[in-house]
């Protein structure tokens, strides 16, 4: 019996391990052919490995970079011949420290990387489904912290709440 997506063209971001391997791993048994991105070439070349079958892929994105979303993109339009349609944003690092101790480098990776970088591939994602006329769903995986906050995490927990806020 086929599942909703079998065949579906679906991208994760931070797929290297955590929350976005486990996703990779959830929508390819589902029968979704997986594009798995990562900064880390080598994990999301690994978390492919780790899938039984399909026509998946891995590439290298930093998801706070326009120009690596958009050099993946043209790459996955390229062998695929259209985006995907399902865009799950899981990307995110954090960088703990007391606000008057956090050096502001370690405030912007978190910014970048939990919220520009979601802005990014909503954007870029979002503008190739609709240049393609093909329907989709994203998702953007937030963490409790958005609502609560949480010690040493002035950057991060701000970051969630703005990609709650955004989705």
């Amino acid at each position: 019996m086929a599942t909703p997506l079998a065949g579906k063209l679906a991208l994760v971001t931070g797929a290297g391990s955590g929350i976005g391997r486990a996703t990779t791993k959830l929508l390819a048994r589902d029968g979704a052919i997986v594009v798995a991105v990562d900064r880390n070439v080598q994990a999301a070349q690994e978390t492919i490995a780790s899938l039984t079958a399909g026509d998946n892929a891995a590439y290298e994105m930093d998801v706070s970079s326009g120009d690596s979303v958009d050099a993946v993109l043209n790459e996955v339009i390229g062998r695929y011949k259209r985006p995907p349609t399902v865009v799950v944003n899981s990307a995110g690092i954090t960088r703990d420290n007391f606000l008057l101790k956090m050096p502001e480098s370690d405030f912007d990776a978190v910014i970048n990387v939990n919220l520009k970088g979601t802005w990014l591939v909503l954007q870029r994602f979002g503008r190739a489904m609709i240049e393609h006329e093909l329907a989709g769903s994203m998702v953007n995986v937030s963490s409790i912290v958005a609502r609560t906050g949480n010690i040493g995490q002035s950057n991060y927990s701000p970051s969630k709440a703005g990609v709650e806020a955004m989705t």
